[in-house]
């Protein structure tokens, strides 16, 4: 269990680790040696892998809303995924990034989102926000959030060309060292505020993906072919 709020709720929220094996998603099922970490991993978490909607990412802010009809399938050139169907479980890959999972308790709805700097910067999180207030009346006070393992601003170093970038958020840029270090986690909280999400409803796991050795990270490892872990986010039936 990774957050609180699935004690008292029907969600389900994973994330794999290196002890599952890597599980990079390919275009197709059955295109990379390493599907079958990501199915026995499903099965041992009690998920019908048939089930599973993918997103195969592009480090933009495409989000796409899910139905009955997308189950099984990998969804390309997508960050975010949401849904309201019971049974359908979504799915992005991280190693630094961020994964966030979305929750509307209210209207029983759940998303995911894979937030990398680019994600972060043009507001990723808010987008899907939006689009879930947009399909189902959402109520960004009741949302509920949780922020998974993701690099933090302690190992966070970027070039002065990124840095710039994030001129509205200097508070999360730290200047203490050689290069510039960008607090997205930070970052996020700040856009989750000014959408109206409560801060006592945003969960964050503290764990740095590149400080846990359980955890893949692609700026410790550099191994971007393999080293990637599954986060998912379903109702259950």
């Amino acid at each position: 269990m990774l957050f609180p709020w699935e004690q008292s709720t029907n969600i389900q929220a994973e994330l794999s680790t290196k002890v599952d094996g890597p599980m990079p998603t390919s275009n197709r099922l059955g295109d990379s040696p390493w599907d079958g970490n990501r199915q026995r991993w499903l099965k041992s978490r009690g998920i019908n892998p048939d089930h599973l909607v993918s997103a195969v990412l592009c480090h933009g802010t495409e989000i796409r809303r899910v139905s009955e009809q997308e189950r099984g399938q990998r969804l390309r050139g997508v960050d975010g995924l949401y849904t309201n169907v019971p049974g359908v479980y979504l799915a992005v890959t991280v190693a630094d990034c961020l994964p966030i999972y979305v929750v509307d308790p209210e209207h029983q709805a759940v998303g995911i989102v894979h937030a990398g700097w680019r994600g972060v910067l043009s507001g990723i999180v808010t987008k899907m926000v939006h689009q879930m207030t947009k399909s189902f009346a959402t109520d960004a006070c009741q949302v509920r959030i949780g922020i998974g393992p993701s690099i933090h601003v302690c190992h966070y170093e970027v070039g002065e060309d990124v840095a710039k970038q994030f001129g509205e958020y200097r508070q999360c840029i730290h200047r203490e060292t050689k290069k510039p270090r960008i607090d997205l986690v930070g970052i996020v909280q700040q856009q989750l505020d000014e959408v109206g999400v409560e801060p006592n409803q945003i969960t964050i796991d503290p764990r740095c993906t590149f400080e846990e050795p359980s955890l893949y990270s692609f700026r410790r490892d550099h191994d971007l072919a393999a080293g990637v872990m599954t986060a998912i986010i379903g109702l259950r039936t």
